[in-house]
């Protein structure tokens, strides 16, 4: 909007101020040397900001000249607060009601701007779909409703407790005492009225010396020690308590529970309840993780078994891929854990036996918020009065972009992974239209804070690898990394950087691993690089699935369960899609098309086949899949080999 203007120039992005950071603005003056330098701020800057309450030091804000355009019913004692020179204005009376709360709710309803912005402005917006269904600020992460706890050794007090409701919900009383006997638990917590214990896993471990003991059945031991090597953990039943609204229990207490289990080196894990009968629904929930039915069991006892060393991991992250309210409707929830029971069991058949694991990312996402807040010495859940730690938040790859940490500063290192076009090599680089990661890096710098950088998944290290020389080229240092799951491998790469690391989940060996939302198109993916980008703010973007490309990291699965896993997907995308596109049309009376895709999907992509072909913008994103659909069964013959 300023292009045009004579003497005005775009002040280069490789030099960060801090108006925080006094070492920044004597930078910054010193910039222009014999120049009288003003800092142009709105009333509401000076009464808001953190960097005018603060102590006045050299070169502090607080020194510095100001233009400060006043706003109506804002009195402020300017003398008191700044002690350089002052220049106070007011906007014309027609200018006063421009806000940026304004222009985002007119842009959210496709509503001329043209009298907010200048016209060049508003065109730029409109065609790039800029702050769709956009938060003005960062919403802050707060504590959940829910609570997993993990006991090695239940305690008395937690034995009746668990006696009790075990009797209440499926009058089962008798012999509980043995039962519970060297056993410890997973609890669910549902605290939304009062705390209300809402599920629980009961386990111990169980020695190869005990499966006789256990089973009264030569059968079962000798093939549980058959394909057994290493400790077994023993799951006594997966029970839920009463009503609650809390999406599938019983999957939460089964991921916690073996979660655990892996984090304490057992290898194979064996379900024979005792809590409960096994019902319809408990056994398909055991058969989407891997578990094997033995048939060598009595229907009385009947027992299921998973090898765990060497898991496949899915993240359950399609909710917080969508904006709200959209990742919240009914229908799309629905919609959303459909598709996640059809993908853990296509899963299971890349290697049939071993362990199918899935980690919830809303249930990842605040854990994290406990880890982080505590390293900050910082309550999880926001304060009152506003008192922030002393080291800052920064997520740098996709789990909590966008979301502030309650009492933490928090800041994102925006990067991505940028694939080649024939998909064979990658490189970690910035987010589109964002900085260089090494002006990112400095920006964060003059935070002047110690760092906690966070990430859902640390094993390969490649964005490590990748940022290590620019924090040391920066000297900024680093507290310690977060991460929703660690694997021993990636364990071993922050030893060698000598780096301090803390996980939710701790995993010693990983298989393959997947996020869901990467593997459904329009919804994620990984960057492509072209020099011709989308319209409608879409990114280029492959899923490493059928028929966009050969999944060669489960290649030494079957051909037949690959093509099964990405037909899966794409029935999968379809299915979630259409359920968005009905909900918008219910919501806004208007079809979802790829050109408004950018206000139901956060980083909404458009999967990429080349330079030639052109996407039609007023199509609906489910059409397309359903043609990749028709070119994958065209290919069934091939691919299941």
């Amino acid at each position: 909007s300023v292009a045009n203007e004579e003497n005005i120039y775009i002040f280069p992005d490789d030099l960060p101020v801090n108006i925080a950071n006094p070492e920044d603005l004597r930078k910054l003056q010193e910039l222009f040397p014999g120049k009288e330098m003003y800092l142009a701020v709105g009333a509401d800057v000076v009464k808001n900001a953190s960097s005018y309450k603060a102590q006045p030091a050299p070169w502090s804000v607080q020194t510095m000249n100001h233009v400060i355009f006043q706003r109506f019913g804002m009195e402020l004692d300017y003398e008191s607060i700044i002690s350089g020179k002052m220049m106070l204005l007011h906007l014309p009376e027609e200018l006063m009601d421009i806000s940026s709360t304004r222009i985002r709710d007119n842009v959210d309803r496709n509503r001329d701007i043209s009298n907010l912005v200048d016209p060049v402005v508003q065109n730029y917006i409109y065609e790039n779909n800029l702050y769709l269904r956009e938060p003005e600020f960062k919403p802050v992460l707060e504590g959940r409703a829910i609570r997993l706890e993990v006991h090695p050794v239940c305690d008395d007090s937690m034995k009746e407790l668990l006696k009790d409701h075990v009797a209440a919900q499926y009058g089962i009383k008798d012999g509980m005492a043995a039962v519970l006997e060297e056993c410890g638990a997973v609890l669910l917590w549902d605290n939304r009225e009062g705390k209300r214990l809402a599920g629980a896993v009961v386990f111990r471990s169980l020695a190869t010396s005990q499966l006789y003991g256990e089973f009264k059945n030569t059968g079962v031991v000798d093939y549980i020690r058959e394909h057994t090597s290493g400790k077994i953990v023993l799951l006594h039943g997966v029970v839920t308590f009463g009503k609650s609204d809390i999406g599938d229990r019983a999957q939460l207490l089964l991921s916690e529970a073996i979660a655990y289990a892996l984090s304490m080196d057992f290898t194979y894990c064996v379900y024979s309840p005792r809590l409960h009968a096994v019902d319809s629904k408990v056994e398909e929930l055991l058969q989407r993780q891997g578990f094997v039915p033995l048939a060598e069991a009595s229907p009385a006892r009947p027992v299921f078994a998973v090898d765990m060393k060497h898991p496949v991991v899915v993240f359950k992250n399609i909710a917080t891929s969508l904006k709200a309210p959209f990742n919240e409707a009914p229908q799309v929830v629905k919609a959303i854990d459909q598709a996640h029971h059809r993908l853990q069991r296509a899963m299971t058949q890349l290697y049939p036996g071993n362990l199918v694991l899935s980690f919830n990312a809303s249930v990842m996402h605040n854990r994290l918020v406990e880890l982080i807040t505590k390293a900050n010495n910082v309550p999880s859940e926001p304060l009152t009065v506003r008192k922030l730690g002393e080291s800052m938040c920064v997520p740098f790859g996709k789990i909590l972009r966008g979301v502030a940490v309650p009492n933490t500063v928090t800041k994102t290192l925006h990067t991505e992974k940028v694939m080649a076009p024939d998909l064979k090599r990658f490189v970690i680089t910035h987010y589109p239209n964002y900085s260089p990661l090494a002006n990112q890096v400095r920006t964060l710098r003059s935070f002047r804070r110690k760092v906690i950088l966070v990430d859902d998944l640390l094993h390969k290290g490649y964005r490590m690898r990748e940022l290590d020389p620019l924090f040391k080229a920066e000297e900024l240092p680093i507290d310690r990394i977060v991460v929703g799951l660690l694997s021993g491998r990636g364990k071993d790469l922050m030893d060698i950087q000598n780096r301090k690391v803390e996980s939710v989940y701790y995993l010693p060996n990983l298989k393959a691993w997947f996020v869901e939302s990467s593997i459904y198109p329009f919804i994620g993916g990984d960057t492509v690089d072209r020099p011709v980008k989308m319209r409608a703010n879409l990114l280029n973007s492959a899923n490493l699935i059928l028929p966009y490309a050969i999944p060669s990291f489960v290649g030494d699965a079957p051909k037949a369960a690959v093509y099964n896993l990405s037909k899966t997907c794409l029935e999968n995308a379809r299915d979630l899609l259409e359920a968005l596109e009905r909900e918008y049309q219910e919501r806004f009376e208007r079809k979802l098309t790829l050109n408004r895709l950018s206000e139901v999907v956060i980083s909404p992509c458009c999967t990429d086949w080349g330079d030639c072909l052109v996407y039609d913008y007023h199509l609906a994103p489910s059409s397309y899949v359903k043609d990749d659909l028709e070119r994958l069964v065209r290919l069934e013959g091939l691919l299941r080999g």
